[in-house]
C-alpha cells in the first residue's frame, strides 16, 4: 500500500494527543475555557485511537488480499492521518474561538489580566524559583471566579520587554498587568527569606493600581503568593466566594525541598532537550520521594514517563507512568493534572480508547 506507515501515523497521533491535551489544559486553566472542551479533546482522541486500531486491522487484511467492504476500503493510513488532522484542527478552532470571545469566563466576562514574567533580583541561578512564584500566583488567580488570566505561553514573550503597558495590553487584549520583582535571600539549600514586590498596572492608562512589598521567611512562600492573589482581587473589587477562599489556602506540598525540586524539574523540562527531559523526571522522582503525598508532582511525573515512552518504550517507563498516575488519582482524583496524567498514560502508553 501507499501512504504513511503505521509507525509514522501512531507517532504523529501521540504527538498530536500530547499537544492537544496540553493546549486544552492551558486554555481551561488560564483563559477560562470550560472544562467540557477538555473532555471533548479526550473524546476525539479516544475515537481517533479506535479508528487507528481498526485501520491497522484493515491494512493487515488488505495485505493478505482479503476482500474489503466500503468501510474497509476507506480505512487506510492516509485517510486516518487526514481525518485525525481535521478533527484536531476543528477542535482547535472551536477552543480558540471560545477563548478569544471570552465566553467561557464568568457570567460577567471577568477581569482580563496577564501575569508577566517576574524579575529576578537575586542570584542568576534562582530564575527557576522566580518563575515558580509567578506560575503559582497565575494558577491561583485563574481558579478564582471573576478573573480571566492569560496563559504563560502568551505572556512569557514579554520577558525583559521594552514595550509599554498599553502596547502589551492591546496585544494580549487584557485590562490589567501583574508584574513583580522577587529575591530569594538564601540561608542554606532551601532556607532564607523571600521578598516579593508585586505591581498591578492598568494596561489602558499605564497607572499603578496597587503595589505592596512582601518580605517573609521562605517557609511562608505559599502564604505570600496567596496574599498577593488576595490583594489583587481586592484592588479589582472581585469578591472571593467559598471556592476562591479555598483556592487561597491550597498548598501543593508542605515540604520546601520537594517544592524546590519540583520547580527545578519544571525548568529542566521546559528546555525541550533529551537531557532536560531526563533531568525533569529525576527531579520529579526526588520531589515525590521527599513528599509521597505531592499529587501535583506525581501527575507531572506520570506525564514525563508517558512522553519519554515514545522514544524509550520500555516496561519500566510504562510502569512508572502507570504507578505515578494511580498515586496522583488516589490523592487528587478531581484535579485537572490527574486527569491529564491518566489521559496521557492511556493514549501514549496503552494506545487504547478507554480513556478515563
Amino acid at each position: 500500500t501507499t501512504g504513511p506507515s503505521s509507525l509514522l501515523v501512531w507517532g504523529l497521533f501521540g504527538i498530536g494527543s500530547a499537544a492537544s491535551l496540553a493546549l486544552a489544559f492551558i486554555l481551561s486553566r488560564q483563559r477560562g475555557l470550560p472544562m467540557w472542551t477538555l473532555g471533548l479533546a479526550v473524546a476525539l482522541l479516544a475515537i481517533g485511537a479506535a479508528v487507528l486500531v481498526m485501520t491497522g486491522r484493515a491494512e493487515q487484511a488488505r495485505a493478505t488480499g482479503a476482500q474489503q467492504g466500503l468501510v474497509g476500503r476507506l480505512l487506510t493510513w492516509t485517510n486516518a492521518a487526514l481525518g485525525g488532522f481535521l478533527a484536531i484542527a476543528l477542535w482547535g478552532v472551536v477552543a480558540m474561538s471560545l477563548a478569544t470571545a471570552g465566553g467561557a469566563g464568568s457570567a460577567g466576562g471577568g477581569v482580563r489580566l496577564a501575569v508577566l514574567p517576574f524579575t529576578n533580583r537575586g542570584a542568576a541561578d534562582d530564575g527557576y524559583f522566580v518563575d515558580g512564584v509567578a506560575d503559582q500566583i497565575r494558577g491561583t488567580l485563574s481558579n478564582i471566579e471573576g478573573f480571566q488570566v492569560i496563559a504563560r505561553s502568551s505572556s512569557d514573550q514579554y520577558r525583559e520587554t521594552t514595550k509599554t503597558p498599553a502596547e502589551i495590553g492591546r496585544e494580549l487584549n487584557v485590562e490589567y498587568l501583574l508584574s513583580a520583582t522577587v529575591s530569594w535571600i538564601r540561608s542554606g539549600e532551601t532556607g532564607g527569606r523571600v521578598q516579593v514586590v508585586p505591581e498591578l498596572i492598568d494596561a489602558r492608562t499605564g497607572a499603578v493600581k496597587w503595589q505592596q512589598p512582601f518580605d517573609a521567611d521562605l517557609t511562608d512562600v505559599f502564604q505570600v503568593q496567596a496574599d498577593v492573589a488576595r490583594r489583587v482581587a481586592t484592588a479589582l473589587n472581585i469578591q472571593l466566594g467559598a471556592g476562591g477562599q479555598q483556592e487561597l489556602t491550597r498548598r501543593p506540598t508542605e515540604n520546601l525541598a520537594a517544592w524546590d525540586s519540583y520547580l527545578k524539574a519544571k525548568a529542566a523540562g521546559g528546555s525541550g532537550s533529551g537531557a532536560g527531559l531526563v533531568a525533569e523526571r529525576e527531579l520529579l522522582e526526588r520531589a515525590v520521594a521527599l513528599d509521597s503525598g505531592f499529587a501535583l508532582a506525581l501527575a507531572d511525573l506520570s506525564r514525563s514517563y508517558s512522553t519519554q515512552y515514545f522514544t524509550t518504550p520500555t516496561p519500566a517507563m510504562a510502569d512508572g507512568a502507570r504507578r505515578a498516575a494511580e498515586r496522583s488519582e488516589a490523592l487528587a482524583p478531581e484535579s485537572p493534572e490527574t486527569f491529564l496524567a491518566l489521559g496521557s498514560y492511556h493514549l501514549n502508553v496503552l494506545m487504547d480508547a478507554e480513556v478515563p
